[in-house]
């Protein structure tokens, strides 16, 4: 079993601004779901300053979130809260196509680095895989097979694999924020990479309000 992905992206230019489209494809075997993205960077390796600047995120998959770096850094965090099973949370399945789109001062350059962290369907995240995205002028079939156009909905209509954990996620840390006073807690469990993989309120709050 091996995690893998293949990624493309192109830029169109409005003014002083560029428009990035990022495709991303997991070329996994099975089990591997892909969970987190590195647009512009990769995991385990130190970032450079510099990179994309002027960040500003315009849309990712369904329940994904698009986070830009702070600078000097220049590079984009995308992920999604885990709700219960891989195909609830939106992770992108074996074969299937993510779409990221974004805004940067920052002309292309030839090729963005990325990184992905899997998760195996056994509990497990934080499965990472670095590579490179090709800058191009059209999206080939071959490697993008599916439809793409309009949002993730439309690359990923497959069958879908539910896989609800029966067991601690193994390998991660969690914490919980705020609670004190009357006010809500939010436990917060993040995988090896540092990556947000479940954002919660605590139980206890949850049970206070249905009082």
């Amino acid at each position: 079993m091996a995690s893998s992905a293949f990624a493309d992206f192109f830029a169109t230019q409005e003014g002083g601004t560029f428009k990035y489209v990022f495709l991303i494809r997991n070329t996994s075997t099975e089990p591997f779901d892909l969970y987190s993205i590195l647009i512009g960077a990769q995991y385990e390796v130190a970032p450079v300053p510099d990179g994309l600047q002027d960040i500003v995120p315009v849309s990712a998959p369904a329940g994904w979130e698009l986070i830009p770096s702070t600078p000097p850094y220049g590079f984009l965090s995308a992920q999604t809260n885990f709700a219960g099973s891989a195909a609830a949370s939106g992770y992108i399945f074996p074969g299937a196509v993510g779409v990221f789109a974004f805004d940067s001062s920052t002309p292309p350059p030839s090729t963005l680095l990325f990184g992905c962290g899997f998760y195996n369907g056994d509990n497990e995240w934080g499965f990472v895989y670095n590579g490179a995205a090709e800058q191009v002028l059209c999206v080939t079939p071959r490697q993008f097979p599916r439809p793409w156009e309009g949002s993730y909905e439309a690359v990923a209509l497959q069958p879908r694999r539910i896989v609800t954990p029966k067991a601690p996620m193994r390998g991660t840390i969690s914490r919980t924020i705020g609670g004190k006073d009357g006010e809500p807690g939010v436990d917060i469990t993040y995988d090896r990479l540092g990556n947000i993989i479940k954002i919660s309120r605590k139980a206890e709050h949850l049970l206070r309000r249905a009082k």
